[in-house]
């Protein structure tokens, strides 16, 4: 791994957007090259080969990404701006805050979090999925690898199936937290992100 470019280091406060929804804030996409269909935790520095970002900024290298702004985005919805969309996704990320909360403390919240997948592959299929074509690739360095960490099947994060849609949405929080099935995995970390430099 070549070492990050010299430069200045630009603090800023973006992070982690739910990749899942359609709004209108820029999204961050976090990508590492590790087999994440178990929940073990990250890796220790020593291990950690590659990560790649997606997001709409132009960045320059040395740039900090801090963890936490989907938490920011949700928390400054404005009650007469508020959409349906956004309704569904602050019902939705309360509840599973609230299954984090009284069930699963030791997880990092996803509302603090940066969200990680396991393969540019991914990354690629994504910005297909939620028509982000002109979203940038950058290959970055997590800030702090040891920071809190899980692994989580993103696909749990939408519209549950089942009659009784408030259990049914409860049970998917649950089984996102126990990180035991794992079809589609997103990482969620608390460590912030360095741009090491740009890919496309």
């Amino acid at each position: 791994m070549r070492p990050p470019a010299q430069g200045r280091a630009a603090e800023l406060l973006l992070n982690g957007a739910d990749h899942r929804d359609v709004i209108s804030v820029p999204a961050i996409l976090i990508v590492w090259r590790r087999d994440m269909s178990t929940s073990d935790p990250l890796p220790t520095s020593a291990e950690i080969i590659d990560y790649f970002h997606v997001c709409p900024l132009p960045l320059e290298p040395g740039s900090v990404i801090k963890p936490g702004n989907w938490g920011r985005i949700i928390r400054s919805y404005v009650n007469r701006d508020t959409n349906i969309n956004q309704l569904w996704i602050m019902f939705r990320e309360q509840t599973f805050e609230l299954i984090r909360r009284t069930e699963f403390p030791g997880k990092p919240s996803r509302f603090d979090s940066t969200f990680l997948f396991d393969s540019i592959e991914k990354s690629t299929n994504f910005k297909k999925q939620n028509n982000r074509l002109f979203d940038l690739t950058y290959r970055v360095q997590l800030t702090n690898p040891g920071a809190p960490t899980h692994v989580a099947c993103m696909d749990l994060v939408g519209i549950p199936d089942g009659v009784r849609f408030f259990e049914a949405l409860e049970s998917n929080a649950r089984k996102y937290w126990e990180g035991k099935i794992i079809n589609s995995p997103e990482l969620l970390t608390r460590s912030a992100i360095r741009i090491v430099e740009r890919i496309d």
